[in-house]
């Protein structure tokens, strides 16, 4: 036993450094905080193992509660457990079990007698297998997005307590000290009738988690609204099938503001990163009372001669829509698209001897500008919103923001968005000192010290890890108010 219990706590310690969740959650590595208190039955019922003074029950006993209450007070979400840290409260109850094995127990041991702490252990199985179920399901998301009330913590405790004790009467103690052999049919009957229920549950869960509508429909309003947002591709949807020759004759892109006010006067020019802008510039220009249009094509930054690989008809359309645009009377463009990920992106570019050193970044962006810049046009520039780590990070934060009663729920701090885009900053730093365009950026509404906002109100920002949302893009369309003007 003292072989599996060394070897535990080594499992333990190497699995904290590899995999702290398996660590916590799997026997292996737990093991030894139950072998300890078996060594010391093995050990008391051997003949030994109990305090040969008084005093030393004494002092066994305090330093043990000194060790648990330690771990208790001071350790905070941020200690990493189990590992080292959990030899603390496992050596201080081995230390109070000892302390009580005594021929006369100890003042901790007549403490712990008291009766109500007695009962509290009466409960503790049955507790420990209810408060994590209870204090998930009446905190989580969806208890709140029905509605719910969110309970304090002292009612939670007390229903916890209340619901173990049912459980303690009324099932345990049954099993505990009934008839000996199988639990009659009614016990058995209830049982399988739980099982199917959980199995139930289970199904369903599964099934709407991975076929969506029509079951989406049973959920509650704020989550209905979650999964259209992060469902539905974001922006005006009108890039079809587009022709070149369509594109270049200014008939193959999306109307935005006013219909019927003349010709358009500005443009928005990208990929899905300009197209996921479309629903809030729509906003502001019907508010600026300003005709215009929008050039936006999935995959295809608006990078002159380059050929993504994933669309090589790119070339052509970024093409013909530059071409129109430099033929336009047009005198507001804003570009837009996924410029971090350009160089990674994009084959050479077809044609062109780039500089030593210029990325494809910066030589095909630089062909656009010679193409559309001139006297009197503005032309602006949009920067990438913050980069999530992960497709499901809008899932996970807007249940945190409902969870939280609409709290914001933040992703990158502004520092590590800074840092992804250094590269592409240097380089739309060093052309506009050569073009004289503006930079957009919409972190500046979306970040702040806390870090980069990703759902509040309960409602998602992002569709996925770089794509804003429709109801995003409204709420930020300030950002393109500058270029619009």
């Amino acid at each position: 036993m003292l072989l599996l219990a060394i070897a535990s706590a080594a499992c333990s310690l190497w699995l904290m450094a590899r995999d702290p969740a398996a660590a916590f959650y799997t026997l292996p590595p737990r093991a030894w905080e139950l072998l300890l208190g078996g060594l010391l039955a093995c050990r008391v019922a051997a003949g030994g193992g109990r305090p040969a003074r008084p005093w030393v029950a004494e002092l066994a006993g305090a330093s043990g509660l000194a060790m648990i209450l330690w771990a208790i007070f001071l350790y905070t979400a941020r200690t990493p457990f189990p590992g080292l840290h959990a030899a603390l409260p496992s050596v201080g109850a081995l230390l109070i079990i000892y302390a009580g094995s005594g021929s006369r127990p100890s003042a901790v041991s007549r403490l712990l007698a008291w009766r109500p702490l007695v009962f509290i252990g009466l409960l503790s199985y049955s507790m420990y297998l209810w408060h994590w179920p209870l204090l998930v399901m009446l905190r989580s998301a969806g208890w709140q997005a029905y509605g719910m009330p969110a309970l304090p913590l002292a009612v939670l405790l007390a229903l916890i307590l209340l619901v173990s004790w049912l459980s303690w009467r009324f099932i345990e103690q049954p099993l505990r000290h009934g008839r000996p052999g199988l639990p009659d049919n009614r016990v058995l009957g209830v049982a399988v009738l739980a099982l199917l229920l959980c199995f139930g549950a289970g199904a369903l869960t599964q099934r709407i988690a991975t076929t969506g509508r029509p079951w989406a429909q049973i959920l509650p309003p704020a989550l209905q609204q979650l999964d259209r947002d992060m469902t539905r591709a974001p922006g005006i949807a009108c890039e079809g099938r587009p022709d070149p020759a369509q594109v270049r004759a200014g008939q193959g892109g999306c109307t935005l503001g006013p219909a019927g006010e003349g010709p358009a006067v500005f443009a928005l020019l990208g990929d899905s990163h300009a197209r996921m802008w479309t629903a809030g510039a729509d906003q502001l220009a019907h508010e600026l009372d300003l005709p215009g249009i929008a050039l936006t094509y999935s995959s295809c930054t608006p990078l002159l001669d380059a050929i993504p690989p994933t669309r090589p008809e790119c070339r052509a359309i970024t093409e013909a829509a530059i071409d129109y645009l430099a033929r336009s009377d047009i005198d507001r463009i804003v570009l837009a698209g996924y410029w971090v990920d350009a160089d990674d992106s994009f084959k050479e570019m077809e044609g062109v001897a780039r500089q030593a050193g210029e990325s494809i970044l910066e030589a095909g962006l630089t062909r656009t500008l010679d193409r559309l810049a001139r006297p009197g046009r503005q032309i602006s520039i949009l920067l990438d919103v913050p980069e999530l780590d992960s497709d499901k990070t809008p899932l996970t934060q807007t249940l945190q923001s409902i969870s939280h009663a609409g709290a914001a729920a933040t992703g990158p701090a502004l520092a590590q968005h800074r840092a992804r885009q250094q590269q592409v900053e240097t380089v739309l730093r060093r052309l506009q000192a050569r073009y004289g365009f503006q930079l957009l950026d919409p972190a500046d509404l979306l970040c702040d010290a806390q870090g980069c906002v990703v759902a509040r109100d309960g409602q998602t920002l992002y569709r996925d890890r770089h794509h804003l949302t429709d109801p995003a893009a409204r709420q930020l369309r300030q950002t393109l108010e500058a270029a619009l003007r």
